[in-house]
């Protein structure tokens, strides 16, 4: 008796949950399949809000229009603006070409890089809050800096560590900065990619691998300040520099491909990366800089390092809210035609020192490059057919 009462019951609640399942579903079966149907895949519903105010809150469909912007990103297009956004970071080994470092100065770089890698760091937090919960956040922040930690305490019974002609102490610094910097870059990459499935499309997906592009010059300076500081060489600085950016455009494609997988590990995976460079900068970076350089110059350089950083991401942050997809392509031509021949010069200079390139290559490299810039702006304006009748009046004598 005692049993079939206990299978009643359990009958009886098994009813009961289903019965509300269907009751707290009816509802979202209802909106899902509104939202479906809606013309513009749009669909509005007032709703109270806690002050007793009626607001109109917008259900964006999954429609036609919202998989358009997805569709109009190809994967080729994402793999080679990452790719192109990773090499930037080999523009910040340029400077070491042309000056050599005293101690001095050796301190102060330490300094600008812990300044970057903040800056980083600090981006990493607030990219990881935006995709999910803050509690992933912390965790990562939690488990990056333990794991830093036991990766310095192997290294410490590893033994004798040698990179790049260094050994001993500095060699396993070395280690655990070009790790950290190459961690974190699966971090971007994952935000590069997830962008451009967004529901902004390219327009979106372009801004923040600009911005990323901008930011990975910094990077990759703060990378080639602790290896020349070690006297690495400018090449293998530089290459080293490029080499930590590599893993962004690995996992933008297969982020891009699987956009709502990924953005369920952003959070952990920033807040991952951010703890493995805020550890290193105080335990490591830091203490370095303090015995080359005194603490006033390496709180300025740090400081001035933070605040560029930031003020670079409050630019991109801006331009990103106020301006439609119009004006982000416009943006983006206007400084691929104002910037690019100077970033491509000075591409060209540290690739010809870096690699010893013949001066015929290079003559032949600079004049493909400016074939492509002058013929690129004329067929952009052929587009346009209001733009045809001005053509023909410039090339057709009165």
């Amino acid at each position: 008796m005692h049993s079939g009462c206990t299978k009643l019951m359990l009958l009886l609640f098994l009813l009961l949950a289903v019965f509300i399942g269907n009751t707290d579903a009816d509802p979202q079966w209802e909106i899902s399949h509104k939202v479906r149907t809606a013309p513009h895949g749009d669909m509005g519903r007032n709703v109270i809000d806690g002050s007793g105010v009626e607001k109109t809150l917008h259900d964006v469909g999954m429609g036609e229009n919202k998989r358009g912007s997805h569709n109009k990103v190809s994967v080729s297009t994402v793999a080679l603006f990452t790719l192109a956004m990773a090499a930037a970071t080999g523009l910040g080994a340029v400077p070491f070409f042309f000056v050599e470092l005293d101690p001095q100065w050796a301190g102060i770089c330490n300094g600008m890089a812990a300044g970057v890698m903040l800056a980083a760091s600090f981006d990493l937090v607030k990219e990881g809050q935006e995709h999910g919960s803050g509690n992933w956040v912390v965790t990562g922040i939690l488990a990056g800096a333990l794991f830093i930690w036991l990766c310095k305490q192997f290294l410490e019974q590893y033994g004798e560590v040698s990179m790049l002609d260094i050994k001993g102490a500095d060699a396993a610094k070395v280690v655990l900065v070009i790790g950290i910097m190459t961690l974190h870059s699966f971090g971007e990459g994952s935000g590069v990619g997830v962008s451009f499935a967004g529901s902004k499309g390219f327009s979106q997906g372009l801004l923040v691998t600009l911005a990323i592009a901008v930011h990975n010059i910094p990077e990759g300076l703060a990378v080639s300040m602790v290896l020349a500081s070690r006297g690495v060489s400018p090449q293998n600085a530089m290459l080293w520099s490029i080499i930590t950016s590599l893993p962004q455009p690995i996992v933008a494609v297969p982020a891009f491909l699987c956009a709502d997988a990924f953005s369920k590990f952003l959070p952990f995976c920033t807040g991952f990366a951010a703890g493995c460079m805020i550890w290193m900068v105080i335990a490591e970076v830091l203490p370095d800089a303090f015995k080359e350089a005194s603490p006033s110059q390496v709180a300025s350089s740090a400081t001035i390092s933070v605040a560029s950083m930031e003020a670079l991401s409050t630019l991109f942050e801006n331009f990103t809210h106020d301006y439609n997809s119009e004006d982000a392509s416009g943006f983006f031509v206007s400084l691929l035609f104002g910037l690019g021949p100077l970033l491509g010069g000075v591409f060209l200079v540290a690739s010809a020192l870096t690699f010893r390139l013949q001066h015929a290559l290079l003559m032949g490299v600079a004049s493909g490059i400016a074939f492509v810039l002058g013929l690129w702006r004329p067929l952009q304006l052929l587009q346009w057919d209001s733009s045809l009748l001005l053509v023909y009046s410039l090339l057709v004598p009165c």
